[in-house]
């Protein structure tokens, strides 16, 4: 029985197979710096990696998935779940492995359009 347990412990501790990684990071940006707007030039952005691809050299493809205007990136994590739908897309073969950049459009105005701009910044050229 205590065998039983420890074994069965072990194996939820495990990483499920299959499960792509969902990390925030952020980036120095010079197109935004001393814009107009008064955003900041330091910008979050998230980045989904398919399963196993801290183990493996394959190069995958990069799709940089835009919010709309007066969302973030946060959304695809948190309302649209993109992490479990990746993961449910890839495992299914009904797209293969990907790289999902999710970048910041949010700016003071509630969105930049991604389009540089003299007031708000030069965010085309941050994507």
């Amino acid at each position: 029985m205590i065998r039983s347990i420890a074994l069965l412990a072990f194996l939820l501790a495990l990483p499920l197979s299959g499960q792509g990684r969902i990390q925030t990071l952020s980036l120095q940006s010079k197109a935004l710096a001393g814009n107009l707007a008064g955003d900041p030039a330091e910008q979050r952005f998230a980045v989904y990696t398919p399963p196993d691809y801290e183990k493996t050299d394959t190069r995958y493809p990069v799709v940089f998935l835009l919010h709309g205007i007066a969302d973030s990136f946060n959304t695809w994590i948190n309302y649209f779940q993109i992490g479990a739908l990746l993961d449910d897309l890839i495992s299914a073969e009904k797209i293969p492995p990907v790289i999902v950049v999710m970048p910041n459009g949010r700016n003071v105005f509630l969105g930049s359009y991604y389009l540089n701009s003299p007031v708000t910044g030069r965010w085309a050229d941050l994507i």
